[in-house]
């Protein structure tokens, strides 16, 4: 039977083979980056805590800086002020 067929159908044949075998394991093969994403979205969760955390700790200390520079304003217009008062009398 298998010298009725040219050398051309069998290779077609080998190759379909082939390829049904490679869409097989391909459809069939294990889920591996499920563990592995939930791994990732841990870590990215932790980082955007940090970074809040971070983010948060900034904005107080520019709170911080904010008043110390309003406080060192006034103080100074005071100062000057008493040396305007000083240098008239």
């Amino acid at each position: 039977m298998l010298a009725t067929f040219d050398l051309p159908v069998i290779l077609l044949l080998v190759l379909l083979l082939l390829l049904l075998v490679l869409v097989g394991l391909l459809l069939l093969r294990p889920k591996v980056g499920s563990s592995e994403e939930g791994m990732w979205a841990s870590e990215n969760a932790a980082l955007k805590r940090d970074i809040q955390a971070k983010d948060t700790e900034l904005r107080e200390a520019w709170k911080i800086g904010d008043r110390f520079e309003a406080l060192a304003v006034e103080r100074k217009a005071e100062i000057d002020r008493m040396l305007r008062e000083a240098a008239e009398r």
